[in-house]
Formats: C-alpha cells, sequence, structure tokens
C-alpha cells in the first residue's frame, strides 16, 4: 500500500469516525436535554411540594410567620387540632397564675375571720380546694402538653384529669348555696338538689376516664347541662333572704363559662389562642361565683342590710326594685384590695 492510499484510508476512517461521534453525540445531547427536563420538572415538583403546606396554611400572614397558630385539622374535628407552642404556653400561663391570685384572695377571708361558723366553713375551703385543684391540674395538662405535644399518648391521663376536676369544681361551686341557703322547708329541696348535681359530677367523672360511657352526650353539653341545672332551684329560692345581687353575680358568672365553652368548641383552630380566651372566661366567671361565695353568703349578716333583723324576701327585693324604690348592695370597688 502506497503513503497516498494510507493516509486516504486514515483520513477515511477519521470521517467516519467523526459522523459516528456526530451522530452519537446528538443522540446524547437528546438524552442529556430530556435528562435536564425531567430534572427541572421534578426540581419543580419538589419546590411546589415544599411551598403546599404553606398555602394550606389558614389565618393571616404574620400569624403564621410567628406560628401563632397551625392549620386547622384536615379530618375537620377541632379535638384534633395541634396547638402550637404559643397557644400551650398561653394556655399554661392562664390558669397558673390565677393559683397565686385566689389563695390570696382564700387566705384573707380566713384571716379577716368572716368565716364565722362550721358550716361557713366547709362550704369555703370546699370551694377555694376545688378552684385551686382546677387551676393546678388545667396548668399541668397544659404543661404536658407542651413538651409532648396535645396528641400525645402521654398527654391523655391528663386530659382525662383535666376534665374530671371540671365536674368536681362545678359540685363545689353549687356547695356554697346548697349548704348555706334554705331551700324548701328544712332544706329537703337543697339537699334533693345536691344529689342530682353530684349525681351529674359522678356521671361526668366517669365519662372522663372512660370515653365509651355515653358517647352520644358531648362533655361541653353535660358541663353546661351540669351549670344550668340551677334554674331549677329559682321558685323555691324566691322564698330566701339572699339578696338579689347575688343572684346577678351567679348569672354573670354562668354567661362566662357558657361563652367560654362556644368559644372552646367552635373557636379552638380557627381563632388564635381560643384555649387560652376560654381559660380568661372561666378566670372571669370563678371571681363572680366566689365572690356571690364571700360578700353575699358567707358576709350575708354584716354586708347586706346591716342591722335589719328581718330582710326582705328575694321575691320581694325583685318588686322593690322593679318599684325603683332599691338601694343596691354591690362590692365596693376595692373588695378584692382591700
Amino acid at each position: 500500500m502506497t503513503s497516498e492510499s494510507v493516509v486516504d484510508s486514515k483520513i477515511e476512517h477519521h470521517h467516519n469516525c467523526k459522523d459516528h461521534h456526530h451522530h452519537h453525540g446528538d443522540d446524547c445531547c437528546k438524552r442529556s436535554n430530556d435528562h435536564k427536563e425531567c430534572h427541572h420538572d421534578n426540581t419543580n415538583t419538589k419546590h411546589i411540594h415544599h411551598q403546599n403546606p404553606k398555602r394550606k396554611r389558614n389565618g393571616c400572614a404574620i400569624c403564621g410567620l410567628m406560628q401563632i397558630m397551625n392549620p386547622f385539622p384536615a379530618t375537620g374535628n377541632v379535638d384534633d387540632y395541634e396547638p402550637t407552642k404559643f397557644e400551650e404556653a398561653m394556655n399554661v400561663l392562664t390558669h397558673l397564675l390565677p393559683i397565686a391570685i385566689f389563695t390570696y384572695f382564700s387566705n384573707r377571708m380566713f384571716v379577716e375571720n368572716l368565716v364565722n361558723s362550721s358550716e361557713e366553713m366547709f362550704v369555703a375551703l370546699v370551694f377555694c380546694i376545688g378552684m385551686c385543684i382546677l387551676f393546678l391540674v388545667s396548668s399541668t395538662y397544659h404543661f404536658v402538653c407542651l413538651i409532648y405535644g396535645k396528641n400525645h399518648p402521654n398527654v391523655d391521663f391528663f386530659r382525662s384529669m383535666d376534665y374530671a376536676t371540671i365536674y368536681i369544681f362545678i359540685g363545689a361551686s353549687y356547695t356554697p348555696w346548697l349548704a348555706l341557703v334554705p331551700l324548701g322547708e328544712d332544706g329537703t329541696f337543697g339537699k334533693g338538689f345536691a344529689v342530682l348535681v353530684w349525681s351529674i359530677a359522678v356521671i361526668g367523672l366517669i365519662k372522663s376516664y372512660n370515653t365509651k360511657f355515653l358517647p352520644q352526650i358531648e362533655s361541653v353539653v353535660l358541663l353546661n347541662l351540669m351549670g344550668w341545672v340551677a334554674i331549677i332551684i329559682i321558685p323555691p329560692a324566691l322564698f330566701t333572704h339572699v339578696p338579689i345581687e347575688a343572684f346577678i353575680f351567679l348569672l354573670i358568672g354562668g354567661i362566662f363559662y357558657s361563652g367560654g365553652c362556644f368559644i372552646l368548641k367552635y373557636g379552638d383552630g380557627r381563632i388564635p389562642a381560643a384555649h387560652a380566651i376560654w381559660h380568661m372566661l372561666v378566670n372571669c366567671g370563678v371571681l363572680f361565683h366566689f365572690l356571690v361565695m364571700e360578700v353575699y353568703l358567707i358576709k350575708l349578716d354584716t354586708h347586706f342590710r346591716p342591722g335589719d333583723e328581718m330582710p326582705l324576701m328575694v321575691y320581694e327585693q325583685v318588686i322593690e326594685a322593679w318599684n325603683s324604690n332599691r338601694t343596691w348592695h354591690f362590692p365596693a370597688f376595692n373588695v378584692l384590695y382591700r
């Protein structure tokens, strides 16, 4: 083979290789572009996937950034809502601080010798101890929620305790009225009513620890039933000497409680710190009922019409107020801080 033939052969082989490489390169580029497009699509998909939770987040942008609220559960069940750390911290504080405040009020009531009989001592202890247990258990429950999260299994026992103490406190709130106010002849009506109230409390206690017990009755409904069953005592209460201001304060406290239950049922997971708002409304209800016990039931003889041997009955007081002849006896503005 001549040198020219060798050169021509190499040139031809080079062109063939170049053509083959060019053809192979086109396939590579095509596959590369397909890979890039696929990778680009996957990247966008991942990016969108990470953005979806933010798009689904309820509430304003500021709330989302500060994590004041979590998204409402997809199940639509408010019981599945997981409060944020901020909300749980508010839940703890709104029932931890009242322990110190109401302990001071309770201690002052004993220090000032307002309690002057064994019956008054009994009702004061029942109410004050029940009140402090309510706040202590509630703040403990929410502290555990703050650590583990509301839906963690470690929280279940404390949640049951929290529900149970509410029923106990409602029963304790009735005790001053049923023990100190003679409802019916020889107080027989009051005793029967006490059996009714504490029977509902026992049902609530069982329901708190056994969710299969009366599942058709919601706890919120049972709590309101236990609270507003007090309407039954109105007829015999009309023939007692309790000042009507006590009934006004009792009604205001009940409105705070029921308003709080409404916020809890329909606002939790939809309104920031709705559970803490419920706590604050409960605190207001406790305050008004505490004043009823201290000012009108325990201090009845010294606060309401001092010196009167025969104060008017409730129905007579209502008539007096209707005729605008009544001098009202509300607590002094500084009654809590004297």
